[in-house]
């Protein structure tokens, strides 16, 4: 947090003076009392970068975790995880379709510590238990894991890329959690050397800097002239 933030603040605004923003007026919404409630209730890092909002997500489950280790109450915390994620998907519901005067605001669907704790004790548990997973779906049960895998893969792409629809979250887990299995399975298979190192000593700074390269690639585009061409919008 104390390299991510600085540095995409900087980097908005080398972005506002680009885009012949004013400083001033993005410097006062930064650090306006409502961006600041927000980003302490939500996490909403939206007026500096979006996807930050998920280093102090990851803090908060860590010191939910470390009291819950200290008081030795994991496996009630286990519990937690189906009672906090139907109160996750009921609150998307409601976003998703707006009941009059009870919609939920998109940031405070995605980033309340009810979406956020139950999927890191879910990790969790499958970490702990993962020797028994592997045991159950050994053999030809892994084939389920990947056709569980493919075909919730093939609905986030159709519900992404043909729909436009981002909210359909549910699928997206289901294709995450069938990763996560295989991944189990296939443990003690050699892999490409080439992604593994690029994820072990580059992850931090892909999630970093993805979003400035997109923005360097909308700048290309808008001087390109090709801002507005299907192939550029899909790509």
């Amino acid at each position: 947090m104390l390299v991510a933030f600085p540095v995409c603040c900087l980097w908005e605004l080398i972005q506002n003076h680009i885009d012949g923003a004013s400083q001033k007026e993005w410097l006062e919404a930064l650090v306006s009392g409502e961006h600041i409630r927000q980003f302490l209730l939500y996490n909403n890092s939206s007026q500096v970068k979006w996807h930050l909002w998920f280093l102090p997500a990851l803090l908060y489950c860590y010191l939910l975790f470390a009291l819950a280790a200290r008081f030795r109450i994991c496996k009630q915390a286990y519990v937690l995880i189906p009672v906090l994620l139907l109160i996750h998907f009921g609150m998307e519901e409601f976003s998703t379709f707006p009941v009059p005067g009870k919609a939920f605001p998109c940031y405070a669907v995605s980033q309340l510590s009810v979406y956020r704790f139950p999927f890191f004790m879910l990790g969790h548990l499958i970490h702990r238990y993962q020797e028994k997973l592997e045991a159950c779906f050994a053999g030809k049960k892994c084939f389920f894991c990947m056709a569980w895998q493919l075909a919730a893969g093939s609905q986030v792409c159709w519900n992404t890329g043909i729909l436009a629809n981002w909210n359909c979250f549910w699928v997206q887990y289901l294709w995450l959690l069938a990763l996560f299995l295989i991944a189990i399975m296939g443990k003690n298979r050699k892999v490409p050397e080439l992604p593994v190192a690029i994820g072990q000593k580059y992850a931090f700074f892909i999630y970093l800097f993805h979003l400035c390269v997109a923005d360097i690639l909308k700048d290309v585009a808008v001087a390109a002239g090709i801002e507005k061409k299907i192939s550029y919008i899909c790509g």
